[in-house]
């Protein structure tokens, strides 16, 4: 819960404010919506799929699911 509360008050909102920052004004709206668009629908995605890559009843990666995770970081950073 404390670093949650931490990385809210802090970090979080960096994204966010990049995005709207970085474009022009007549599209800071759209922009700040595809943004927080894709966002969600990526986090959704994790929720989501990660317990089924994680259990051994199914794809059994248990911690190495982590190399994926850094993998689209990495991929993410590279291009964007």
């Amino acid at each position: 819960m404390l670093w949650f509360v931490s990385f809210t008050l802090s970090w979080y909102t960096l994204g966010i404010t990049a995005a709207v920052e970085l474009s022009s004004i007549p599209l800071r709206g759209l922009t700040l919506a595809i943004a927080n668009t894709g966002s969600n629908l990526i986090s959704l995605l994790i929720v989501f799929i990660s317990p089924y890559l994680q259990n051994p009843g199914y794809a059994n990666m248990g911690p190495k699911i982590g190399y994926i995770c850094e993998l689209g970081r990495n991929a993410y950073s590279i291009h964007g």
